[in-house]
């Protein structure tokens, strides 16, 4: 399991990954909704981990190295689906080279994985980086109860989530993910990825409701 490892910091001196000094954010769909679902209590805890300020100094270092580091330093379980990579001629260890600061580690998940045409997924109280096709075979489900300031519009919350979330990854554009509605729910079939934009785009969309109101 990657992200345990007791090995000696390769890089030398204060812990390249280490995360930020600043106080831990809470996840930003707790405004929004309740904890998912589908979720387990710990899969929910690297969701809220992903959204801390952190940083990173990586010169040429291997990819399966840098996650050692990079869960090690954040206590998150991380392992390397090397069997998908491998089908992209993808080695575990290609060289990772980043230098960034006062960032969320989601944005250095996605900083790192997006070029190689790869992401993560959350399950099973550990996050896997995977490929694409793979996270899109293991879609997860979660349900959204939509705040006040949205009830009555959750068919039109859908259309705009669609068509501003990932747009090619929803099925009606020839993706696998889903979005249906019951009452004042969205039912969500979607990538890791897909559902992070979802709570970030419906948080939005909560406060604009809000702010318009007020203004009004």
């Amino acid at each position: 399991m990657i992200g345990r490892s007791q090995e000696r910091d390769p890089f030398g001196g204060p812990d390249p990954f280490a995360p930020a000094k600043t106080a831990t954010p809470q996840p930003a769909i707790a405004k929004v909704q309740d904890q998912p679902q589908k979720s387990s209590v710990v899969d929910d805890d690297i969701r809220a981990k992903l959204l801390q300020s952190a940083q990173v100094l990586a010169k040429e270092t291997p990819l399966v190295e840098f996650f050692v580091m990079l869960g090690r330093s954040h206590d998150i379980p991380i392992v390397i689906d090397a069997r998908a990579l491998e089908e992209l001629g993808i080695s575990t260890d290609v060289p990772v080279t980043l230098d960034v600061q006062k960032v969320s580690l989601r944005s250095i998940l996605n900083l790192v994985l997006e070029p190689m045409d790869l992401t993560y997924v959350i399950k099973d109280e550990i996050l896997h980086v995977t490929t694409k096709e793979s996270a899109e075979q293991n879609l997860i489900v979660q349900t959204y109860p939509l705040p006040k300031t949205l009830t009555g519009k959750a068919e039109q919350v859908a259309t705009a989530v669609t068509s501003s979330i990932q747009a090619d990854a929803w099925k009606a554009f020839g993706g696998p993910c889903t979005v249906s509605t019951i009452d004042d729910v969205l039912v969500i079939a979607g990538t890791e990825r897909v559902h992070a934009g979802v709570v970030d785009f419906l948080e939005k969309l909560d406060d604009a409701f809000q702010r318009s109101k007020t203004n009004q």
